[in-house]
């Protein structure tokens, strides 16, 4: 789900389901995320996201960073991002490469 703000701000957020067979059991895992970004300059913009990773038989692990994204076209972006662990997971530290593109 996506909104455009005010002032070039835009808020957005995420629920996935993940469902994994392996031949002894099933996997299950819940993510939710929130965002807000703004604009940094022509096709670069600044990301602040929480999310958490809810997986069928284990505790939440919840983390809160930041992303640069680079807008390349109107169907692709690339981004970079760094996260931190909260709570019980707070010593858990993400970077991550990604690229999406719009079919």
């Amino acid at each position: 789900l996506g909104w455009a703000l005010p002032h070039g701000w835009a808020a957005t957020s995420n629920v996935s389901v993940v469902r994994l067979h392996e031949p002894e059991h099933a996997l299950t895992e819940w993510a939710y995320s929130a965002s807000v970004g703004h604009r940094i300059v022509g096709p670069l913009s600044g990301v602040a996201e929480a999310w958490t990773l809810r997986p069928r038989h284990a505790a939440a692990h919840s983390y809160v960073g930041g992303a640069l994204v680079l807008t390349a076209t109107n169907d692709l972006e690339f981004d970079a991002r760094a996260g931190h662990g909260v709570g019980p997971g707070g010593r858990d530290y993400v970077l991550a490469l990604g690229a999406a593109r719009r079919w």
